[in-house]
């Protein structure tokens, strides 16, 4: 397939890129794309995505940091898919669904997020997905320094006595090297064109369904009423 990657000098970009080759999809311009893939920086992310959809280019996004309201709309007015989703990493997404589970029985929690000193967002778009399963407003740590790639926990505790044990739990996910999130981000690429219209986050794609109960989607979404054609369909095609 046709591909138009939009960060490809960038840390994830630079990993994907050869991995998407690899798998067989060729990278292009916008112009000649049946496939957008954005992994940039918080500035510059709705501006390509914009120009993909007016071309009517489907993309998928991992760069956090922006709204991407104002994009849905168009991609709903359009017809065409817009998939953003805060990580890729099978991991991570796993770790926000263990949190939004936790939280139904430990109502008190915080975040803590860390990442390499480069990382221009703070809290990261996993801490916000993760925030978005939680009851009320859970606060958010975030850490930037030198050498971290990426780390997450979220610290529980329920209303029994202080010094019982049993009732804090800790949910923690962690990430050693960027090509892991890159292959996940593939993954996600991969099947983007090939989900029902109720597909709304990574654990779709992952042969999960949502977290029943919860507010927000653990890992991403499809923007507001765009329609993903379904498998099969014989209109322009998101990613692949």
């Amino acid at each position: 397939m046709k591909i138009s990657l939009f960060g490809r000098g960038g840390k994830v970009g630079s990993v994907l890129s050869p991995a998407l080759e690899a798998a067989g999809h060729q990278l292009v311009e916008l112009g000649a794309a049946e496939g957008m893939v954005d992994f940039t920086a918080p500035d510059a992310v709705e501006a390509n995505v914009r120009a993909a959809l007016e071309q009517d280019v489907p993309c998928v996004v991992g760069t956090s940091g922006w709204d991407p309201g104002p994009s849905g709309e168009l991609a709903a007015e359009r017809g065409v898919a817009l998939f953003v989703a805060p990580n890729f990493a099978i991991g991570a997404v796993l770790m926000i669904r263990l949190a939004g589970e936790a939280a139904r029985f430990l109502p008190r929690a915080e975040i803590v997020e860390l990442h390499g000193e480069g990382k221009k967002d703070a809290p990261s778009g996993t801490a916000k997905a993760t925030a978005a399963l939680l009851p009320g407003d859970p606060e958010i740590h975030s850490v930037r320094l030198p050498g971290l790639v990426a780390h997450q926990e979220v610290l529980f505790r329920g209303g029994a006595a202080p010094d019982d044990p049993s009732r804090r739990v800790l949910v923690r996910g962690l990430r050693s090297r960027r090509a892991a999130g890159a292959r996940k981000a593939r993954v996600a690429a991969a099947g983007a064109d090939h989900r029902p219209r109720d597909a709304s986050c990574v654990t779709h794609i992952l042969g999960y369904g949502p977290t029943r109960g919860h507010r927000g989607s653990p890992g991403g979404s499809w923007a507001q009423d765009a329609r993903p054609p379904g498998r099969g369909s014989q209109r322009r095609g998101g990613v692949e």
